[in-house]
C-alpha cells in the first residue's frame, strides 16, 4: 500500500502524528466510499423493497379472495347438508304415517290423528286428507256424521309432511294410498 503525503501530513511534527493523520485520512476516504456504496445500495434496495411490498400486497389480496370463496363454499355445503337432513326427517316421518295408515280400520281412519314431528332440529306439520267422490280434500280427523254423501270405495288418502329447514326453507313431501273398505 502506497501512501501519498498530503498537506495535513506535511504539517505533522512527529512520525506518529503523520501515520495517524494518514490512517485517519484513509479511513475517512474508505468510509466515504462505503457510505456512497451503501447509499447506492439503499436506493437500489429501496426500489426493490417497493416491488417486494407490491408483490406481498398482491399475494395477500389473492389469499383473501381465495379464503372468501372457500368460506362461501363451506357455508353452502353446510346449508345443503341441513336441507338434506330436513328432507330425510320429513320422508322418515311420512313413511311412519303411511305405515300407521296401512294398519287402520275404516273407523280408525276417519278418526286418525297424525303424530307430531318431534325433532329438535326442525319444525314440521303433518296433514292427512281423504278425498270425497267429487275429488275435494277432507282433512282428518273427520266426523262421519257430518258427511253429506258417503265416501267412495276405494278411498284415496294423502299424507303430506312439511318441515322448515334453516333460513325458513320449506321441505314438503307427500304420499297417497288407496284404502279399500
Amino acid at each position: 500500500m502506497v501512501l501519498m503525503a498530503s498537506a495535513p501530513v506535511r504539517q505533522c511534527r512527529t512520525w506518529q502524528q503523520a501515520v495517524g493523520t494518514l490512517v485517519a485520512a484513509q479511513y475517512m476516504g474508505h468510509s466515504r466510499r462505503v457510505r456512497r456504496a451503501e447509499a447506492a445500495g439503499r436506493s437500489a434496495s429501496g426500489s426493490a423493497l417497493g416491488v417486494a411490498l407490491l408483490e406481498v400486497i398482491f399475494a395477500m389480496c389473492v389469499f383473501v379472495v381465495t379464503l372468501t370463496l372457500l368460506g362461501g363454499a363451506m357455508i353452502s355445503i353446510v346449508e345443503a347438508g341441513q336441507l338434506v337432513e330436513t328432507r330425510e326427517i320429513a320422508e322418515t316421518h311420512l313413511a311412519t304415517v303411511m305405515e300407521q295408515l296401512r294398519h287402520t280400520t275404516p273407523q280408525e281412519l276417519l278418526a286418525y290423528q297424525p303424530p307430531p314431528i318431534e325433532e329438535r332440529v326442525t319444525k314440521g306439520m303433518v296433514r292427512v286428507e281423504c278425498f270425497d267422490s267429487s275429488g275435494n280434500p277432507l282433512s282428518l280427523p273427520l266426523d262421519p256424521g257430518a258427511l253429506s254423501e258417503p265416501l267412495p270405495n276405494p278411498l284415496e288418502v294423502r299424507a303430506t309432511v312439511t318441515c322448515t329447514a334453516a333460513r325458513n326453507r320449506h321441505v314438503s313431501t307427500s304420499a297417497s294410498m288407496l284404502f279399500v273398505r
